[in-house]
Order: C-alpha cells, then structure tokens, then sequence
C-alpha cells in the first residue's frame, strides 16, 4: 500500500487555460490539489472539508522550494500572489482571510477527485437488445450528448460561488435545469457573469442581498437583469465587488 492517499488530475486539464499558465501558477494550482482534504476535518475548532486547506503564502514558498547547486531557492511572495490571483479569476480557487492563513478551496474538488466520475477504459462486451440503432439515431444522440456537455454548469456555478463567497453545487437539478434552458434561448457564459456581477453589485448589502441565488439570478428576469442599466461597469474584476 502506498502512504498518504492519493489525488486525481483530469486529462481534460489540457482544455483549460491553467495549461497554458505561467509555471508557477501551475505549480502552484498543483500544490492545492495534493494539499486539499480529502476528507472532512477539524483543526483547531475550524472545520475543513474535502477540498480545502489553510496555508500561507510561507508555506507556499517552503513546500515548492528548489536547489540550484548548494542554494535554495524559493518563489517570491509576489510571485505567490500573482497566482493566486490567477487562479482566482480563473474560477479554480477561491480564497477567504483567516487569523492562521488563507482558507483556500479548490473549486469543483468533489466533481474532478472522485474516480467513478470517470470513463472506463476497459473492454466490455454486451449483447445488442432490440433493433440496432441507425447512423441517424446514433449522430442525433450524439449531437445532443454534444450539445449537453458544451454547457459550462462548472463555470457558471463556480463563478457564482466565488462572487458571492458561497457553497452551490453544481450537482443541483435545479440549477442546472435553469442554466440548461438559459443557453437553449442562446444566452453564453459571458451573460452569466455579467448578471452574476450586476445584481451583486446592486444588492449586495442591501435587504434584496437574500435573493443573490441561482433560482433568482437564472429565473425568468435574467434577460431583464442583463439588459439593465445603471452604474454597473462590466470591466470590473469580482474582486472590486468584494
């Protein structure tokens, strides 16, 4: 048996823009995959669930340090921060301050470090059942299955969960059937943000704060709120809401 578990990176990391990042802000990213919990725990009175860690940015530049001869080398705390920022924007960890560090939460942990969620490579043989499927079901089905995975229910809720700083699943019927129906009428991702940041930005602190959710922010006003006008600037990052 080998020591200390293990953790899981999808091949469809080559599709994302951390494989085109910096080397430190992939090594970095990598570093919060292998540190995450994987199980839920308490530390210090704190709970920690699977997929979160506390560290500061000394750890950070403690555990990726390198040698160059007999010198030890380090990343420097901007560079940490340069990062962290990244992978911030980029929806893959959101961030929260406490007394012993950072509370970092690497987004979309359960869906990504759970093995039955991928495909099995091995061989299987079944016996056909029915009549067979013609090339048009099989091409209909499979444009769907297309259509289906093209949506970015990931995205989109992380996005959500790191504006508003909270825990909706991607996973919930719901949502994904609000989100499903949205791109059906050709709305994109980038609609998503815009509303997201919008109303957050109208409401946060405000007695409508209690409806910044997704039943809300993708139900029937969401052509409504993206269209709104105001003092809303679309060229502001999340973190100028916060």
């Amino acid at each position: 048996m080998i020591e200390n578990g293990y953790y899981l990176k999808a091949r469809i990391i080559k599709k994302s823009a951390i494989a085109h990042a910096p080397p430190h802000v992939r090594e970095i990213w990598d570093y919060f995959l292998m540190e995450a919990n994987h199980h839920d725990i308490k530390y210090n009175g704190t709970d920690i669930k699977r997929g979160q860690c506390i560290r500061t940015y000394e750890d950070i530049r403690e555990a990726l340090h390198w040698t160059v001869g007999w010198r030890k080398m380090r990343y420097s705390k901007a560079n940490c921060e340069t990062a962290m920022k990244w992978l911030k924007k980029h929806t893959m960890i959101t961030t929260r301050k406490t007394t012993r560090g950072m509370f970092v939460t690497v987004c979309n942990y359960e869906t990504y470090q759970e093995p039955k969620n991928y495909e099995n490579h091995r061989r299987t043989t079944r016996k056909p059942t029915g009549e067979p499927q013609t090339d048009d079901t099989i091409n209909k089905k499979g444009k769907k299955e297309k259509n289906e995975n093209n949506i970015p229910y990931l995205q989109i809720v992380s996005f959500l969960n790191e504006t508003l700083n909270a825990s909706y699943k991607v996973t919930t019927p719901k949502t994904r059937e609000l989100i499903k129906k949205l791109f059906k009428q050709g709305f994109t991702f980038d609609d998503f943000k815009i509303v997201i940041e919008k109303k957050h930005c109208a409401w946060k602190g405000t007695e409508w704060e209690r409806y910044l959710r997704p039943d809300t922010l993708f139900g029937t006003k969401f052509e409504s709120y993206l269209n709104e006008t105001g003092t809303f600037n679309k060229d502001k990052k999340i973190g100028d809401y916060q």
